[in-house]
């Protein structure tokens, strides 16, 4: 993998000028050198090391979405797949990775702490949980923010979003009209 400071080699220019020219800093170099660095960049085939950029901006752009596996592909859970598809949605929109880890038993603190994947996340998403209150103790010790999806947490501080089944239901009755006499 090509470095900034392979490419400030290859220029003759320090590891910070080719930062400064990567990242567009207006003033970083003349128009020549500007052109000599990107030129290197492209024919070094280099890419911006995110984990890098993760650690010096403090955040690394990414959400992951717990959901837990039993044997059974997620696929098979239209409400796993819809959710699933929003958040892509949602992140793919604000330029933010999305990393998909799964478990099979929940709670699992050491599944969690030793996962690599969420420790690259700014937060996570937790796809209908069994236990929230028990995953919640871990991701505050590992001071991962999270929002659990259909499952509401008995701490008042826990965020939650779920679907209003009944009243949903209700719309959609009161809506279909070859149905409205029998419910009304």
């Amino acid at each position: 993998m090509t470095t900034l400071k392979d490419i400030a080699r290859a220029c003759g220019v320090s590891a910070v000028t080719v930062s400064d020219i990567l990242n567009s800093k207006s003033g970083a170099a003349s128009a020549e050198t500007r052109e000599r660095v990107l030129k290197a960049a492209k024919e070094m085939h280099y890419r911006p090391n995110l984990v890098a950029r993760g650690l010096r901006n403090g955040r690394m752009n990414t959400v992951g979405v717990l959901l837990r596996y039993s044997n059974s592909p997620a696929s098979g859970n239209p409400v796993a797949m819809i959710l699933l598809d929003s958040v892509l949605a949602v992140n793919t929109k604000n330029h933010k990775t999305t990393i998909l880890v799964t478990m099979e038993d929940w709670p699992n603190e050491q599944g969690l702490s030793q996962n690599p994947a969420l420790t690259a996340c700014d937060g996570v998403v937790l796809a209908v949980p069994p236990d929230i209150d028990a995953l919640k103790a871990i991701l505050d010790y590992h001071k991962l923010p999270f929002v659990s999806i259909g499952t509401k947490s008995s701490h008042p501080d826990v965020s939650y979003v779920d679907v209003e089944n009944i009243a949903a239901a209700q719309i959609a009755v009161l809506n279909n009209r070859s149905l409205r006499g029998i419910f009304e």
